[in-house]
């Protein structure tokens, strides 16, 4: 038999006998060592999102995106796939009907012509008619049946009088059917709105000279800014410096309202911030809503207003 090389392994071919293919040389702190790795590991696991935070912070980057908030369930009914329910609504040509009787009221003499919408509103009770609380809106749709403009009707009409309203509508020439009737809340436009880190959600709706800005906590109507810039040249400013010194001296004395009104060479300046922590009760104006509204009802009301509102 020739020489065995040095650190060469024999294998025997014994079937009864258990062979012996070779040795693995141990460290005796191998187990530590594993040990020791795993509990690294787990601790940039956990440690992983601060890591991040901190590493964005020091790029100068926010590492958590703006969560957003969809208000989908915040009416408590059952629709909870981000679309809006369908409803049945009857549609007419403006050709073929110009006037609707409800019980409250009538509207009459509608007529669209150049651009803009003109109708007469009769208030058939005893009683002065607040047309915002009835929740009324006209609809205007293009050939595909998409709703091209919403008008929701406001106003306030003494007892057993008529008052005539008229707004500017976009694409009229598109217009080939409308419709006039309330429209439940469950049928409101679902919106994404950007929340803050501290749970907040805000927007701003403007129209001409008009910039309101609406704060909300946890989705309830929390504060509300107004701001008016209107220039002095304009045929109606008398009129329209009468309306806000009215508001301003009517607001001015009332807990929770910061009222202001000044005039300079050029503006008309009015601004009113509203804090629904220290105030209750219903305001004159439209476009500020009762402590608690949503933001999805306040931007449907608002763009209904003729405001856009981001």
């Amino acid at each position: 038999m020739g020489k065995r090389k040095k650190g060469q392994t024999t294998i025997a071919w014994n079937p009864l006998q258990a062979t012996t293919i070779g040795q693995i040389k141990q460290n005796k702190y191998g187990w530590i060592g594993t040990v020791l790795l795993f509990l690294l590991f787990i601790g940039v696991v956990f440690y992983l999102p601060e890591l991040f935070e901190l590493y964005n912070k020091y790029k100068g980057k926010s590492a958590t995106p703006a969560v957003i908030a969809n208000n989908n369930t915040a009416n408590n009914n059952n629709n909870t796939d981000n679309e809006e329910e369908e409803r049945n609504v009857e549609k007419y040509k403006l050709s073929e009907k110009k006037s609707f009787e409800f019980n409250e009221f009538k509207v009459d003499n509608i007529r669209l012509f150049a651009g803009e919408l003109s109708y007469k509103i009769t208030n058939l009770t005893d009683a002065e008619l607040d047309l915002s609380a009835l929740d009324y809106f006209f609809e205007f749709y293009d050939e595909s049946g998409e709703v091209i403009q919403r008008i929701f009707l406001t106003g306030r009409i003494p007892k057993q009088e008529s008052e005539s309203y008229s707004y500017q509508i976009s694409n009229a020439s598109s217009i080939v059917q409308y419709s006039l009737s309330i429209i439940d809340e469950k049928y409101y436009t679902y919106y994404d709105f950007p929340v803050s880190e501290d749970k907040k959600v805000e927007f701003t709706c403007m129209n001409n000279y008009r910039s309101i800005t609406y704060t909300f906590e946890d989705e309830n109507l929390k504060k509300t800014v107004d701001n008016v810039s209107y220039p002095v040249y304009l045929e109606d400013y008398a009129e329209k410096y009468d309306y806000y010194n009215s508001l301003y001296n009517k607001y001015i004395e009332r807990n929770g309202m910061d009222v202001s009104l000044e005039v300079n060479d050029d503006l008309l300046l009015y601004s009113v911030t509203i804090d629904y922590n220290i105030l209750n009760g219903l305001l004159d104006d439209y476009e500020y809503f009762v402590a608690n509204t949503r933001p999805r009802i306040v931007k449907f009301k608002m763009e209904a207003m003729g405001y856009s509102c981001s």
